[in-house]
């Protein structure tokens, strides 16, 4: 237990100090426009584009915009066409049609390296409202325990 619990904060010190440092972004997916790959509830890591130059097949991360240029909401959406200065064309896997929308490189916000599978959804303010407890709880039973040998 111990050393799990090491692992995991040495774990959140390395991606905090990388988020920090603007080499990683986690976020949590809403929508089920990316399944198979990408689920609801899944968290994806991205990398600026500095770091890694988004190419066709790529999944990246957006700001979508409305017609008069105000922000709307961050879509990921995976590269089918286009390039970094006229724009990427853009699609949601489960979408049946590529979005209005062709990102450029001020509006990718980062290029997906990695998924976690369904650990989002823990991640959610009620989720957390029970889960944090219980851990508390859980460790105060087994630290008494530990005490009774």
């Amino acid at each position: 237990m111990t050393i799990s619990g090491y692992a995991i904060a040495i774990i959140l010190l390395s991606f905090s100090v990388l988020s920090f440092s603007g080499v990683a972004k986690a976020r949590i997916v809403l929508t089920g426009s990316m399944k198979p790959a990408i689920s609801p509830g899944d968290i994806i890591i991205t990398t600026p584009i500095a770091n890694k130059a988004p190419k066709l097949g790529d999944v990246i991360a957006y700001q979508a915009r409305r017609f008069n240029g105000q922000a709307v909401a961050v879509f990921s959406h995976r590269i089918i066409g286009g390039d970094i200065k006229s724009g990427f064309v853009v699609k949601g896997d489960a979408n049946k049609t590529p979005d209005n929308q062709k990102p450029v490189a001020k509006d990718i916000l980062g290029v997906v390296i990695f998924t976690i599978p369904f650990l989002g959804n823990i991640l959610t303010p009620k989720a957390l409202f029970l889960l944090v407890p219980c851990i508390f709880g859980l460790w105060l039973i087994l630290d008494a325990m530990k005490n009774v040998e």
